[in-house]
């Protein structure tokens, strides 16, 4: 359970400080972060794992099911500054390189990494990552 306390801290504190409106239509990594960032505000997970690989999936769905098991008080209280938040691809600026991308956050620098697959970007949050916090 430990193991994935910096990715709930990371999705919370990222969620959190976007403040802005709006998402982009073309599938470029900008518009796939803010639409990531944006399905997870708005608690919309099978949206942001269409938007992952395998083992972001994977992250995804445990922090969906850690939302389920917490009591009403416990949830509205760890929502209650990133529900309904949005951001747009403009709120990243993204070095891309190939097949894999970062992508960070213009007003708190948080990066997110992606990689190419099959022609379409994926965020990438390996499980190992958070491991080794």
């Amino acid at each position: 359970m430990k193991a994935f306390k910096p990715f709930i801290q990371v999705i919370i504190l990222a969620t959190f400080t976007f403040n802005f409106t709006s998402c982009g239509s073309d599938s470029g990594p900008e518009n796939v972060v803010a639409d990531f960032y944006n399905n997870i505000s708005q608690l919309d997970f099978d949206g942001a794992k269409e938007l992952c690989t395998d083992d972001t999936k994977q992250l995804v769905g445990t922090l969906e099911g850690m939302l389920a098991m917490m009591s009403e008080d416990k949830k509205d209280e760890a929502l209650a500054n990133v529900s309904n938040k949005s951001v747009s691809s403009s709120d990243f600026t993204c070095n891309i390189d190939v097949s894999s991308a970062v992508c960070v956050e213009n007003k708190t620098e948080n990066e997110t990494n992606l990689v190419l697959v099959d022609g379409k970007w994926l965020i990438d949050m390996p499980k190992e990552d958070f491991d080794k916090e």
